[in-house]
């Protein structure tokens, strides 16, 4: 990540102002349905729209502002403001997770759900997860949160409930017919 360097320019503004826009996020709002799923009071003002207490697939914004953070902190972070940022949210989505390692936006029986067939509610679970996969990995590559990694190592190699992750994979992009 450090091969490139972005010139001045409106790419190069643009990327400030994501730099910006995570700084200042609150980042109680991007655990707000983690914690709601966790059985953890939040005060915090849910965020609207796909990331909604009921959004189709609330969790995954948070997998992409992680991964964000991450690389900018491994890029330009003079301070360590991103690396505090993802430390805390890392700590967070890891007082998420249930004793069994389940870590998400929205309880595991959407899941179930998808594989039934059943299409309502949340719609592309295995997306949002593999967003959350993709955000702890990042997080653990370019912050090397400790965390992290125990975190998106679980979510891999755990047989969990022994679902077939490719069936899952293959309902969630199914074309339904009819």
């Amino acid at each position: 990540m450090d091969q490139v360097k972005l010139g001045e320019g409106e790419i190069s503004r643009r990327q400030m102002l994501v730099r910006d826009y995570i700084r200042t996020f609150d980042l109680d709002r991007l655990l707000h349905t983690f914690r709601r799923n966790a059985g953890i009071v939040s005060v915090a003002k849910p965020l609207g729209g796909w990331e909604s207490e009921d959004g189709g697939i609330r969790g995954h914004f948070v997998g992409h502002f992680l991964s964000a953070a991450a690389k900018f902190h491994a890029t330009d972070d003079p301070d360590d403001g991103m690396l505090r940022i993802v430390n805390d949210l890392v700590n967070g989505l890891a007082e998420c997770a249930r004793a069994d390692g389940y870590l998400s936006a929205f309880p595991d029986t959407e899941l179930d759900k998808l594989e039934a067939k059943e299409f309502h509610g949340v719609w592309a679970p295995y997306y949002t997860l593999h967003k959350i996969v993709q955000g702890l990995v990042d997080a653990h590559r370019y912050a090397r949160n400790e965390t992290a990694l125990r975190r998106w190592a679980w979510l891999i190699t755990s047989d969990g409930d022994s679902r077939d992750l490719a069936d899952g994979i293959s309902t969630t992009f199914c074309v339904r017919s009819g």
